[in-house]
């Protein structure tokens, strides 16, 4: 293979030259795709219901209510926020408010049930149901223990 190099000179490759570039020049073209994917109206949107989820951990947080917020639908949401995060919404909120729970658990002398209250639960009943089946531990029992696991 020949081509002319930006000098304007002939330049002759081999073959495993050659293919070497082509494949340099498919991984530059499918590394382009993917920033352009991540900077998509859709990226923006998740980055921005991200942001709401953290800030706002302590309020109610669901589909419903964030996709009213941004003024779309729960489905488009829940599709898209899975597209984008390989996450369900849910599944995103909960993990927000454990790694939340874990922090305060570790670094404060709050009640258990004040906790669940910060981290936006309901009540503490389900706030113990969700931390003990996710992090295979009661919160007082992770707090006794002082061990941070990964969420």
């Amino acid at each position: 293979m020949a081509f002319r190099n930006y000098r304007n000179e002939i330049q002759v490759l081999s073959p495993l030259e050659a293919g070497t570039l082509a494949l340099d020049a498919i991984g530059m073209l499918c590394s382009s795709k993917e920033n352009a994917l991540r900077e998509s109206p859709r990226s923006s949107l998740i980055r921005d219901v991200q942001t709401v989820i953290a800030t706002e951990i302590s309020e109610r947080l669901d589909a419903d209510s964030l996709a009213k917020r941004f003024r779309i639908s729960r489905e488009h949401l829940s599709r898209t926020f899975r597209e984008q995060t390989g996450s369900t919404l849910h599944d995103y909120i909960t993990r927000a408010r454990l790694r939340m729970a874990v922090d305060l658990l570790l670094q404060t002398r709050l009640t258990a049930k004040e906790i669940a209250a910060r981290c936006g639960y309901a009540g503490y009943s389900v706030f113990y149901r969700t931390f003990r089946k996710r992090l295979g531990v009661a919160p007082e029992g992770l707090r006794e223990k002082g061990f941070r696991p990964d969420i």
